[in-house]
């Protein structure tokens, strides 16, 4: 039967079912699996029932690195998940029209220029062109101390405090390099402090780097949203608490992109605590809808472009009215 299956294109599955009768021979029986799974690219599920049994065949299956399971229900939901795990990277691997070329064009420059993330003024055009909030800010070349001053005077004379930290390609972890200062209110904290950043890019080699001059937002909470690649299942969406400690809380939730489905999103944010927090704590709300519309965005980009190898936007505030994408770095 198994060399018949194995062999016709119109199967792409195939479950094995055993339950020991009499003259069953349950060694064999896993042994002609194992052969067939070799000579094969179809998925084999197997569903040995019968217990002490059927254990030498079980043992003859793991050794195989064959799945295989105690009752007929765990096998089929397990040939379900493979089946929508590859709908899904089908769905990733069609080839769809760029809706902006000069997005493509961006990411076609950086991958010659063989940068590991978009640099911040491409990071920037790309939230504007899909509706993602950020903060006032603006990037300044080092050797432009004037006109960065000058900028930074306009945001702190709205009563605002300032951000400066260092951007770059090769920076992907900039609390790490010491390159994110907080609380930049005078004339003279920002002289001292785009003095230290000028520095440390240079005692760095960071290329392409440049200081941003960030507004900087307060009484937020702090919410992470990531895309990873998987060998496996391909573009993986990850959201949970955000800030300095994600790695080490690991309040976190994962969907395979793409979800298409606002629900599934929905239901991804309330498994996380951060999520709970979310839709409303001791009278503070906050604004979920924003937050799910963002993830939706998120998505679509990494769908409209399959270049994009990762996403790391730690943190996002989310106040009362703004989900303000903060720090948003795009790897490809």
């Amino acid at each position: 039967a198994l060399s018949i299956l194995c062999t016709d294109d119109h199967i792409d599955q195939i479950l094995v079912l055993l339950t020991p009768q009499r003259t069953t021979e349950v060694v064999k029986t896993a042994q002609v699996i194992d052969h067939w799974n070799q000579k094969t690219d179809k998925n084999i599920v197997v569903s040995f029932i019968g217990g002490s049994r059927v254990r030498a065949g079980f043992d003859i299956l793991k050794k195989a690195h064959i799945p295989a399971f105690h009752f007929p229900a765990d096998a089929t939901r397990a040939l379900g998940k493979i089946a929508n795990r590859n709908e899904n990277l089908q769905k990733t691997k069609q080839v769809v029209p760029s809706p902006d070329p000069d997005i493509k064009k961006m990411i076609q420059v950086a991958q010659q220029k063989k940068l590991q993330s978009l640099p911040q003024e491409a990071v920037d055009y790309v939230l504007d062109f899909y509706g993602l909030d950020r903060p006032i800010a603006q990037n300044f070349k080092t050797e432009s101390p004037t006109k960065a001053q000058a900028f930074f005077q306009k945001i702190i004379d709205k009563g605002q405090k300032v951000v400066l930290k260092l951007s770059a390609p090769d920076a992907l972890h900039k609390t790490e390099l010491k390159g994110v200062f907080l609380d930049i209110q005078t004339p003279h904290q920002f002289q001292a402090t785009w003095q230290e950043l000028t520095q440390t890019i240079a005692q760095n080699n960071l290329d392409q780097a440049s200081i941003q001059i960030q507004e900087q937002v307060d009484q937020a909470l702090e919410v992470f949203v990531g895309v990873k690649t998987d060998k496996n299942f391909g573009k993986v969406l990850v959201f949970g608490m955000g800030g300095i400690f994600t790695e080490l809380i690991k309040d976190t939730s994962l969907r395979i992109i793409p979800t298409n489905n606002q629900q599934c999103l929905i239901k991804m944010v309330n498994e996380t605590s951060i999520g709970q927090i979310l839709k409303g704590h001791r009278g503070k709300v906050f604004p979920n809808k924003k937050v799910i519309q963002s993830l939706e965005k998120i998505e679509q980009l990494v769908v409209d472009f399959p270049e994009i190898m990762a996403i790391d936007a730690n943190p996002i505030l989310v106040t009362t009215d703004r989900v303000i994408c903060v720090d948003f770095k795009i790897m490809i």
